[in-house]
């Protein structure tokens, strides 16, 4: 009991807290008609009447393309001093008000905390489930300190147990995009219930907008929330007739995944090259260049043991045989040249005993 009691003591302080952020931001408006803008406005008419007096067309069609902008900007100045009158006569929270919430917040929400330190308020929602699709929990958590009577403030929907789209896992929410909610039709009174301090309204305003499924609104439909997108091609298509690229983890459906023709491993389109020599699909790690042409080729194509291709090889070979040959002629014309030789031509090797 003494803990219950010194709970709402605690409340009723952070309740002071939230009143305290707009008393500090009602600065008092200088509401007030610009009569600037329509001395211009009249300013203008005497000077088309004057025109109209003396024929000048050209001047008048100028001086009410001048008259209108006048007009115009005379139409904004009134909104702006209509929306003025009424931020000014908004109502507000009492202090009361606010720790009511805040105790119903307490009982409403099965996970419910606060901190007058870092001036946060958040509720847990029930684990949520839309058209049999499992979503889990989400954390709704507001930022006090960006509270006024001119914005909305901060907050933040953060899924606790993530069950995010298949084709986007920073979607957990049909409607959350990270910790963004699309509020859809409930922007409009989810922005009035923060900046009038009604802190349950606004709670359980996100809470039904989480509950709620629109498809024209949705991140991710949940008609395809458990399909994947192929990287390659962009179709959906179901996880166990997908498969994951073994060099980027890309998911490519069952028409675009491209196997290579050495591991037989799965791969995406961007990850596989095409061998110089047999034309294969060929993976990164199953490649390697030719030591003479550079030219990329799988190790079918390399002779066994050799850091050649089979073309480089060949005439490798084929020059180490012109070069024997020389080698051969050469050694054969250094014997003749060495015979002695008759002067009726006729070599004679001399013998000794």
């Amino acid at each position: 009991m003494n803990h219950d009691k010194l709970q709402m003591k605690e409340l009723l302080a952070f309740a002071q807290l939230v009143k305290a952020r707009y008393r500090r931001n009602d600065q008092p408006r200088d509401i007030r008609w610009n009569k600037t803008s329509l001395s211009d406005l009249e300013d203008i008419e005497r000077k088309i009447d004057r025109a109209n007096q003396l024929g000048f067309e050209l001047a008048r069609q100028r001086l009410i393309a001048d008259y209108e902008a006048a007009l115009e900007q005379i139409r904004s100045e009134i909104v702006m001093v209509q929306t003025d009158c009424d931020e000014d006569a908004q109502f507000i929270a009492s202090t009361s008000e606010i720790y009511r919430d805040l105790v119903t917040l307490r009982e409403e929400f099965e996970n419910f905390t606060f901190s007058t330190d870092n001036r946060i308020l958040s509720v847990v929602t029930e684990p949520i489930e839309l058209n049999d699709i499992y979503l889990g929990s989400f954390k709704i958590r507001l930022d006090i300190v960006t509270l006024t009577t001119a914005s909305k403030g901060t907050y933040e929907v953060i899924a606790l147990d993530p069950n995010p789209a298949a084709s986007n896992d920073n979607v957990n929410h049909p409607h959350v995009e990270g910790t963004t909610l699309c509020e859809g039709d409930a922007k409009q009174p989810i922005k009035l219930a923060l900046q009038q301090s009604r802190l349950l309204d606004f709670f359980q305003l996100v809470d039904r907008v989480l509950k709620t499924y629109n498809p024209s609104s949705a991140y991710c439909s949940l008609d395809e929330w458990n399909e994947l997108t192929c990287c390659d091609c962009g179709s959906l298509s179901d996880p166990d007739e997908s498969y994951c690229c073994e060099k980027c983890e890309s998911r490519t459906c069952d028409s675009c995944v491209i196997r290579c023709a050495d591991c037989e491993e799965s791969f995406c389109c961007g990850c596989v090259q095409v061998c110089g020599g047999c034309l294969d699909d060929i993976c990164g790690a199953c490649v390697k260049p030719c030591d003479d042409c550079d030219q990329t080729l799988c190790s079918g194509c390399f002779p066994e043991d050799n850091e050649r291709c089979q073309s480089c090889d060949e005439k490798n070979n084929e020059n180490d045989e012109i070069a024997d040959a020389c080698d051969d002629n050469d050694e054969s014309e250094s014997v003749e040249s060495k015979t002695p030789v008759h002067a009726d031509g006729v070599g004679q090797v001399a013998v000794f005993a």
